[in-house]
């Protein structure tokens, strides 16, 4: 009889705390629910959630998107899981919360949300601050990555919760300008007033002609001088985002005219570097990235220039060796069968051979003659004349 009371306990014992961990389970869903769309308090005490203790009546409330910069990272670590991570920014948050009237609950996309509710919009504002000040001492012992907060504005009633919390997600979205690790009011994202951008366009021509003529030095100046302006134009993301592909797309055509594929820097397809730049969480991101996809289709247009100078330069020491002994063989005839210009010409072949077009005719004539007159019995005006000479 006192086994099976003592067995009896043990299952009422484990009952509990199945019980415990299933309405935590439940409290987690509801809170996820009345962050995603309106929600009456009648529907709240349906649930059996005492919505007057945790959210009392006619409260002010703000809602704090808590998002890792980078979760890939946290979830790449061995030694720690992702729920783990979350854990301990979320015990972090506890501590610093400098109120009692608080939630804070995990969502299924990696974040946490932090609810702040209280009887005044200054005493929202005062926990904000105190909040943000204690959390970004503390979160310096959080390690993998660092966490951006999307504060919304101060809103009444939990009717309202659902719009702060839309708030919040698109002030965490602001992180592309801001940066990472940043603290973002919903009211600063949304100052951004989406003036024209007239020096856009310069950059635009600017980073087309600095491509064209491979100057290392000034495709990093004029892409740093690109997202200076964008930072400094106070834009929405959207529009920093679309200025960016817009940006980067005419990076791609210039160097399709310069007949550079993306094949060529390997890469699949045109639409890969566009993904990728999409996935970009920050401006600084985007900026490192595309300077280093520049500077490796600098590299591969230099490369490309060296083999084509050095076939032109052989081609045209083919034509030099198979017509030297025409007597009004020059430059200009020779860079026409080339089809290039005589300027260019002239720079390549003095690049390559240390020498001008003359120059190289002239040494292979005598050469030319030493073996004439070595071989033959030639006299010395028709070896001239065998080698271009009158």
């Amino acid at each position: 009889h006192l086994d099976k009371e003592h067995s009896f306990i043990e299952s009422i014992d484990k009952l509990k705390e199945q019980a415990e961990k299933s309405r935590e389970l439940i409290r987690e869903r509801l809170l996820n629910r009345i962050i995603s769309s309106p929600i009456t308090r009648d529907e709240l005490v349906s649930y059996g959630f005492d919505i007057d203790a945790e959210l009392p009546p006619d409260s002010y409330i703000r809602t704090i998107l808590i998002d890792p910069d980078d979760p890939d990272v946290v979830r790449s670590r061995p030694s720690i899981s992702f729920s783990v991570f979350l854990l301990a920014v979320q015990n972090i948050c506890l501590h610093c919360a400098p109120i009692k009237n608080f939630l804070i609950f995990q969502r299924p996309e990696g974040q946490l949300v932090l609810i702040l509710s209280g009887k005044t919009e200054r005493f929202i504002a005062d926990s904000t601050k105190e909040f943000i000040k204690n959390y970004q001492e503390k979160s310096l012992e959080i390690p993998y990555s660092t966490n951006t907060l999307g504060i919304s504005t101060i809103k009444l009633g939990i009717d309202t919760i659902f719009l702060a919390f839309r708030e919040s997600e698109l002030a965490v979205d602001y992180r592309f300008i801001q940066g990472k690790n940043s603290a973002i009011y919903y009211e600063f994202a949304t100052k951004a007033a989406g003036s024209p951008l007239p020096q856009i366009n310069d950059d635009f021509r600017q980073i087309i002609l600095s491509i064209k003529t491979a100057a290392v030095t000034e495709i990093g100046n004029q892409i740093t001088q690109f997202f200076r302006h964008l930072r400094e134009s106070g834009i929405s993301v959207y529009r920093a985002e679309l200025e960016i592909q817009k940006y980067f797309i005419t990076i791609l055509n210039a160097l399709e005219e310069l007949d550079i594929s993306c094949k060529d820097l390997g890469i699949n397809s045109q639409s890969d570097p566009i993904l990728k730049l999409n996935g970009m969480k920050t401006l600084i991101e985007s900026e490192n990235w595309i300077r280093e996809f520049c500077l490796l289709a600098s590299e591969k247009l230099r490369q490309k220039r060296q083999d084509f100078s050095e076939k032109t330069v052989y081609a045209a020491i083919d034509f030099l060796h198979e017509h030297y002994a025409k007597q009004d063989l020059s430059t200009d005839i020779l860079s026409y069968q080339l089809a290039i210009s005589p300027g260019y010409l002239s720079r390549i072949f003095k690049k390559h051979t240390n020498m001008t077009v003359l120059e190289y005719l002239m040494d292979l004539r005598v050469e030319k003659a030493k073996e004439l007159a070595n071989s033959t019995d030639l006299k010395n005006y028709e070896i001239a004349e065998n080698v271009g000479y009158p």
